[in-house]
């Protein structure tokens, strides 16, 4: 253990002190972190003995992507976000059934020797996007806020939506209540989203309640401190959720958003706190996805592995979220950017290793580990050589075609003083700074 310390100790502290210059180029912090990840693993250099066990990385993953949507929901702007909320209801309640149903029926063609309940999986393990992918895009000023806002949305909680679903699909793939499959899953939805919800909720108004009572006895803590004190509520939140038998992420969004009204008037130092811990366990977290997934599954793809990632990708996200806003007035270029912007990443790791440790006998799992595995690095890659140069065209634009700040539900035109800019981040500076349109210095 302790050379993966030392490992990563040293990748941390030279990726910081390099995250300014390769600022300039396309290259994103996980396509930085996976290649290193690989590079000193077992298939590459064998620097380092990167074996973790399942529980391990299970942990690591959650943690990480609790943090991260957690960080995520403190910087939506509430008001702004009642201005266009039909958007991101669209993505998450006809996007994201949609996305199940339209991976499950491809899965099936591509591969028809697969279990259906395997298939099953892999639709569901991909159908959640991913906050921590999507950094370069939410985190670009120039991209206008609805757009931004409804895409952490919808990341933030489509990973809760799917939770339910894959328990369901574990529950028939251990011929364990098979018979009642929509009853199982209606349980799930329920105890998954009913106490996550209440648990970030209740958690988050009683932290509020707790800064303020620290501001009305005069107490005088400093935003960092409150930034700090801010992240008691995700721990609680977590151990609520645990114990009521919620989905820890709906949680961590929940609060997050109830927590974030209070820590923004305090300024940037009130998040960083969050956003270096964030930073952080997202560099670890594809740090073990390179050295030691992609590392086992560097001879697992096949034709149809390859084809099932980029349909996932190119064709099937943006079918379905043309399916969910269609008609909500939004432009094609708007339906086309969103549409594109679905990058899979920490959840689908997270997933299959929930798979891997609560049914290792589930069929073809390893199948579904390839899957996830070629479509996440695909992700990785595809989405991050695309994020800034796509994101700043498409800011171009919205400002080329003022019009379109008045047509749709995610473009409605918003008064400056609602908007809530997420301070500068390590991961979010790993990207091109050639900002079009709506320049603002993070």
């Amino acid at each position: 253990m302790s050379d993966v310390l030392i490992a990563i100790g040293v990748v941390v502290v030279l990726f910081a002190l390099a995250a300014d210059r390769l600022g300039r180029s396309v290259i994103t912090g996980p396509m930085v972190f996976t290649a290193i990840g690989l590079a000193i693993g077992p298939k590459g250099a064998d620097l380092v003995d990167l074996y973790l066990d399942t529980d391990t990385v299970e942990l690591l993953l959650t943690t990480a992507l609790a943090v991260v949507l957690f960080v995520d929901a403190t910087h939506i702007n509430v008001r702004a976000l009642r201005g266009g909320a039909t958007t991101p209801a669209r993505l998450l309640l006809i996007g994201f059934p949609a996305m199940l149903v339209v991976g499950f029926a491809t899965g099936i063609a591509v591969f028809p020797t697969l279990s259906l309940v395997a298939v099953a999986a892999i639709a569901t393990i991909l159908a959640p996007t991913d906050a921590a992918l999507g950094q370069a895009v939410i985190s670009n000023p120039a991209v206008p806020l609805g757009i931004r806002q409804s895409l952490s949305v919808e990341s933030g909680l489509n990973d809760g939506l799917a939770l339910p679903v894959l328990f369901t699909v574990l529950t028939i793939g251990q011929a364990e209540e098979a018979d009642q499959p929509a009853r199982v899953l209606v349980e799930h939805l329920a105890e998954e989203l009913g106490y996550g919800l209440l648990a970030g909720a209740v958690v988050g108004v009683l932290t509020v309640w707790a800064i303020r009572g620290a501001d009305r006895l005069d107490l005088a803590p400093s935003p960092s401190v409150v930034g700090l004190a801010s992240f008691g509520a995700l721990a609680v939140t977590a151990g609520l959720a645990e114990v009521l038998g919620g989905s820890l992420m709906i949680g961590a969004f929940v609060a997050g958003i109830v927590v974030g009204p209070t820590l923004s008037p305090r300024g940037p130092d009130a998040f960083v706190f969050g956003e270096n811990l964030a930073e952080v366990l997202t560099m670890v977290s594809f740090i073990v996805f390179g050295g030691v997934i992609l590392s086992s599954e560097l001879d697992t793809l096949t034709w149809q592995i390859a084809l099932y990632a980029a349909l996932t990708l190119a064709v099937l996200r943006p079918l379905t979220i043309l399916l969910a806003t269609v008609d909500g007035g939004d432009r094609p270029a708007t339906i086309a950017f969103l549409g594109w912007f679905g990058p899979r990443g920490l959840a689908s790791i997270l997933f299959v290793a929930t798979i891997t440790g609560d049914a290792p006998d589930f069929p073809d799992l390893s199948t579904i580990t390839s899957v996830m595995t070629w479509t996440v690095l695909l992700s990785i890659i595809a989405h991050g050589l695309t994020a800034w140069p796509w994101s700043n065209r498409y800011a171009g634009y919205c400002e080329q075609n003022p019009s379109m700040m008045e047509a749709g539900r995610t473009m409605k035109a918003l008064p400056a003083d609602v908007l809530s800019e997420r301070p500068g981040s390590v991961i979010g500076r790993l990207s091109p700074r050639r900002h079009v349109g709506h320049r603002v210095d993070q």
